[in-house]
């Protein structure tokens, strides 16, 4: 017996407000001996016209080992193991983060540094050098995305999904090597917020509440087992 054919409806998503302003919400663990954070916004879709240049100027932010994010963060502080940020490109725009962990006692420190690095891109930007190694970086991972049939098939699947073309992939490294110092600066002040930031922390409330309070007008609070695991949930409460 067959089935008869049906129409599936239309769904549209609406494209997420960026937040205005600073939020804070801590997801109390009262047994957590170290602190997950992110910060950040509302990003870019899929098919932002500025997508290769934030590719490139992430990169050389928080997308790789040598990021600026992680040399400050891991390397020279040692406050973390990892620390990196990304655009989460979807239809709409997704979200814009920086990602990291640390010990209780230094989340604060740590959260400080994030923001002295953020405000260091905006203010010193990337130089001439740093703007060819993220270039010859991305240049040379891509083609170790391409390297089994299954990649291949998840790439094209991807560019069907989002509407992309072949451009997607033939124009790549022409985009790449064309881009000057001057998109870098364009894209960092238009896509890497600085005054509109939302903190997301997973910790021990009762030893980094007072200390990351300051982050924010007021500190939303809620606990790890509430339903909804969000700011709305039924028994989030809110403290200053």
């Amino acid at each position: 017996q067959s089935w008869p054919a049906k129409t599936s409806p239309a769904i549209t998503v609406p494209a997420p407000t960026p937040f205005t302003g600073k939020k804070l919400l801590l997801v109390d663990k009262p047994d957590s001996t170290q602190t997950y954070f992110r910060i950040g916004n509302v990003g870019i879709a899929r098919t932002n016209p500025d997508r290769v240049y934030l590719e490139v100027v992430n990169t050389l932010f928080g997308g790789r080992f040598t990021s600026m994010i992680n040399t400050e963060l891991r390397i020279k502080t040692g406050l973390t193991y990892g620390a990196g940020s990304g655009f989460d490109r979807r239809r709409q725009p997704g979200s814009f983060f920086i990602s990291t962990y640390t010990r209780n006692a230094t989340t604060a420190e740590a959260i400080d540094k994030t923001l002295e690095v953020l405000k260091q891109l905006h203010e010193k930007g990337v130089t001439e050098d740093q703007l060819k190694s993220a270039k010859a970086y991305i240049q040379g991972q891509f083609p170790l995305d391409l390297e089994t049939a299954s990649q291949l098939a998840n790439l094209l699947t991807e560019l069907e999904f989002y509407g992309v073309d072949e451009h997607e992939i033939n124009d790549l490294y022409a985009k790449i090597n064309a881009m000057t110092l001057a998109d870098a600066q364009r894209v960092i002040k238009q896509y890497y917020p600085m005054d509109n930031l939302v903190f997301v922390l997973i910790g021990k409330k009762s030893e980094i509440g007072d200390a990351v309070k300051k982050y924010a007008p007021k500190m939303e609070t809620i606990e790890i087992t509430d339903p909804g695991f969000g700011a709305n949930a039924p028994t989030a409460s809110a403290a200053k």
